[in-house]
């Protein structure tokens, strides 16, 4: 069995509409949280309630690995982080 090594084997960037549209399409296997992933999300961070980022597989950079969302609080972006998803 071949070990991956998360932190060696991805790379991290802002989840933008650019890494959405060149990477392979995301998904957890949740409707409600692929919508979130493929629609809202843009829209989240342009109304500053969150920030996500996601990883990406040094390997095959067209694959996402995992997002991450960090959500804020208030207007001071004092927020709680929320994995939604690992795959």
């Amino acid at each position: 069995m071949v070990e991956f090594i998360f932190v060696e084997n991805t790379f991290m960037v802002s989840y933008t509409k650019e890494a959405a549209e060149y990477c392979d399409p995301f998904s957890c296997g949740d409707d409600d949280l692929d919508d979130f992933f493929s629609h809202d999300v843009f829209l989240y961070e342009k109304e500053l309630l969150g920030k996500t980022y996601c990883w990406i597989n040094k390997e095959n950079q067209h694959e996402i690995y995992l997002c991450h969302c960090r959500q804020w609080k208030d207007k001071n972006q004092n927020g709680k982080h929320y994995l939604l998803h690992l795959s």
